[in-house]
């Protein structure tokens, strides 16, 4: 399974999560995001010998850039009971 979203959600979902005081500028946030996401990639290729993201790679992909993760989580709990 793959799940992914789009930048500006990723940027929201953080700022959401984020104490008031700790609230990085947006420049800060997208390298954070970026690294985060540098090293899985890294994580994935070396443990798989596949490129992360590559969607022929998984047997199910969601992009949860406009969606609540909470709301789609109980739908696939069903899926495999």
């Amino acid at each position: 399974m793959f799940v992914y979203a789009g930048l500006e959600s990723k940027k929201i979902r953080c700022r959401k999560k984020t104490p008031a005081d700790e609230q990085l500028t947006d420049k800060e946030l997208k390298r954070q995001i970026t690294l985060i996401d540098k090293n899985q990639a890294n994580y994935y290729s070396n443990y798989t010998g596949q490129k992360r993201g590559y969607k022929l790679n998984y047997d199910l992909c969601i992009n949860t850039t406009n969606t609540m993760i909470k709301s789609i989580i109980p739908a696939f709990s069903k899926l495999f009971l």
